[in-house]
């Protein structure tokens, strides 16, 4: 792209109009309502995107025995620095998600990735594999809203937090 005959680079800025909100969280999470594993790996991305308002990247290398810490302590080690979940609202979306938390805790170890491919938690997914999964799923949301949205996993980075639930 050219202006002025100068090149101009977009780095992949991210419209304020495609920001995430709880309403549209909510609507997410309604949507994928089934048990099975591959189901419940995305419910777990979208809620460790909307806590922590992490990158895929950094929710990839989370293990088990984090969500523990997360469900029971309020805090998460997420790349290097620590959240400590001090408002009521992600508060109560943590307790929302108990029984997901369970059934990862029945089907794997502490020490098991929480993104793997299949229920052996040894190797985590390709960063690249849940970026796309992720997005297509939000994609799919998103174009059903109004106005249309086109939500991608760094959606959950710019968060609008005046809709708590609806």
């Amino acid at each position: 792209m050219t202006k002025n005959n100068k090149i101009c680079v977009t780095r992949g800025n991210i419209s304020l109009n495609n920001k995430m909100n709880w309403a549209i969280y909510f609507k997410i999470i309604k949507k994928y309502k089934s048990k099975d594993f591959r189901t419940l790996r995305l419910r777990l991305a979208f809620f460790l995107l909307a806590v922590t308002q992490a990158q895929i990247s950094e929710i990839l290398v989370l293990k088990v025995q984090n969500l523990r810490s997360l469900e029971k302590e309020f805090f998460i080690d997420v790349s290097n620095r620590t959240l400590l979940i001090q408002n009521q609202k992600i508060r109560e979306i943590i307790s929302e998600r108990q029984d997901d938390l369970n059934y990862i805790y029945k089907i794997k170890y502490d020490d098991d990735y929480i993104f793997t491919k299949d229920i052996d938690g040894q190797v985590p997914l390709r960063r690249e594999t849940l970026t796309r999964i992720v997005n297509k799923e939000l994609n799919s949301v998103g174009v059903h809203l109004k106005p249309p949205r086109k939500l991608s996993s760094r959606s959950f980075q710019i968060w609008d937090d005046k809709n708590y639930k609806t």
